[in-house]
């Protein structure tokens, strides 16, 4: 017949013995706790100083050597069926079959610094069709002898704002973001339109379908993981050392304490 333990017969040798035999049981439960807890977000931000007045400019958010988007500004000359449009000028942003972007008004949209961009958001694909930003026309004023030139488009004239951008890793879908400054005038030598685009800097949330925050350039994040509170449970002996030690702080034997009761 075994000899029942008292509160005057528990020793602290007895109690480190059952705490690390818990400890040894509990190592499956806490590796699942732990892999539950909430991811932190990894931004990836490269800095850039390109301007492009005409042709293409791809991007790879995540460095991989494939182009995940590009933005591509032309002079399109028009068919005479079109006169007196004589010739257009267009930025458009395409990319990989897997890209896509916010739109606002069937164009890309423009985003403001800290937009959120994430699963919430409308993504439209820019493969093909290439979603327009900004654009020109040129037209020929026929008996007077002038022209003039039409600029139009959700990018025109904008300073130092953020494409919101969607694409694939592996088959999960990453979110990130572009900043871009346009420039859209009349050259004064020779009255062409002219379409000019910097991309002064892009990033990438590393973590897939997690949100990214224009203009976050890495650290804080509007997805920071929660601090985790260890409770007086199986998973804090999972913890190992620290967790026996969180338990003992807790359970420290009391006058009449019994194995075979639960705390008051």
């Amino acid at each position: 017949m075994k000899k029942a333990i008292t509160g005057r017969g528990w020793q602290s040798h007895d109690l480190d013995k059952l705490l690390s035999s818990y400890a040894l049981a509990a190592t499956a439960a806490g590796a699942t706790l732990l892999a539950a807890s909430p991811i932190e977000a990894e931004v990836i931000y490269t800095p850039t100083n390109i301007t492009i007045a005409r042709g293409s400019l791809p991007i790879d958010l995540n460095g991989d050597g494939t182009n995940d988007f590009v933005l591509v500004d032309n002079f399109y000359n028009v068919p005479l069926s079109k006169f007196p449009l004589v010739s257009s000028r267009r930025l458009v942003l395409g990319g990989n079959p897997s890209a896509s972007a916010i739109p606002f008004h069937n164009e890309a949209a423009v985003l403001n610094s800290g937009a959120v961009i994430g699963s919430s958001r409308t993504f439209s694909p820019v493969r093909q069709p290439r979603l327009p930003m900004a654009a020109a026309k040129f037209i020929y004023h026929g008996t007077t002898g002038t022209c003039c030139v039409d600029f139009y488009g959700n990018w025109q004239n904008v300073k130092n704002h953020y494409l919101g951008l969607k694409f694939k890793i592996d088959g999960e879908a990453h979110f990130g973001w572009a900043r871009l400054t346009v420039k859209s005038f009349q050259d004064p030598n020779n009255y062409v339109a002219r379409v000019n685009v910097t991309l002064s800097g892009y990033a990438y949330e590393s973590n897939p379908n997690q949100s990214i925050v224009a203009g976050n350039q890495g650290g804080s994040s509007s997805s920071e993981a929660a601090p985790i509170k260890v409770k007086q449970t199986l998973g804090a002996l999972a913890l190992g050392f620290e967790g026996v030690t969180i338990w003992r702080q807790r359970e420290a034997p009391r006058s009449g304490f019994c194995c075979c009761n639960s705390a008051p």
